[in-house]
């Protein structure tokens, strides 16, 4: 769907985008054609879509899956999908806001075998990334175009590791697949952006268990997680400032990184998915 198109659908169904809702509609083929592929699907798949707009995506979906699921916020996208593709049997258009979704940890989705390919509204990305690990039924795979800065902080390595790249990683192995040019969108909007992505681990506390050699649980989890929010609550502070902010601990910390290979002047940006789990262990046995 070319640009012209899209103008002229949306002029049909009154539609104004609106930067506050991320309408801005991908109008390049090409880039529609990389996505699909990166999804590698099969044909026996169900996936399930976010904004499918005016289903440029939706229908590409639906030449290579058994199932598309798609939810949609704007009802006059709803009904104008509902007319496109109603010969097609094998996709089910649903009217609703899917932060509903992921706030109540279920997709409607009738299986939990399922893969997720969407250009998210970005105003969206943080409250997605918030909840989707935590779903009931997680998908197996997402392909999902973001902002590229977004992404460039999801895939930093140390000494740039992100808050939300450690949080990634602890669920899925990503990928940087490719950027997409501001261009190649219309209404064009400020930023670049990028299609990554995420194959999820189906146990990642038995995955990391093996990558560090010693069992973990869920109290190990939670423990983890704090210790990571708290050491990158103020990334330009040193962790043992962060940590221990009574002096009189400090020294424990110290001696903790030390163990683990860090110095003293370490800050969270510099510690990989690894080194939080040692640390925890470490601090942990000198508690007890």
């Amino acid at each position: 769907m070319k640009k012209d198109e899209v103008k002229k659908f949306l002029s049909s169904l009154q539609i104004y985008p609106t930067r506050s809702l991320g309408q801005n509609f991908l109008v390049n083929e090409k880039t529609v054609e990389r996505i699909v592929a990166a999804a590698e699907l099969t044909g026996k798949e169900t996936v399930l879509e976010i904004g499918p707009g005016l289903g440029m995506l939706t229908s590409a979906l639906l030449q290579k899956s058994q199932e598309v699921v798609a939810i949609e916020y704007e009802k006059k996208f709803v009904e104008f999908l509902k007319r496109v593709f109603a010969d097609k049997k094998h996709i089910h258009i649903l009217h609703g806001d899917v932060r509903t979704f992921l706030r109540k940890k279920v997709f409607p989705i009738k299986t939990q075998d399922y893969v997720l390919v969407t250009n998210l509204p970005y105003h969206i990305t943080g409250y997605f990334f918030e909840h989707i690990f935590s779903m009931k039924h997680p998908p197996k795979k997402i392909i999902i175009m973001i902002q590229k800065e977004v992404a460039e902080r999801i895939f930093a390595k140390p000494p740039k590791m992100a808050l939300a790249g450690f949080f990634v990683s602890w669920y899925a192995k990503g990928k940087f697949l490719f950027r997409v040019h501001k261009e190649l969108f219309w209404p064009m909007p400020k930023v670049e952006s990028a299609v990554i992505s995420l194959d999820l681990y189906q146990n990642p506390l038995e995955f990391w268990s093996q990558k560090v050699g010693f069992q973990l649980n869920e109290e190990d989890e939670k423990k983890i997680f704090q210790l990571v929010r708290l050491g990158f609550s103020q990334k330009r502070k040193q962790l043992v400032g962060l940590l221990c902010p009574k002096k009189d601990d400090r020294e424990r910390v110290k001696m903790a990184l030390q163990k683990i290979g860090k110095i003293e002047t370490s800050r969270a940006q510099e510690f990989k998915v690894e080194d939080w789990i040692v640390l925890q262990k470490v601090l942990q046995k000198d508690l007890t």
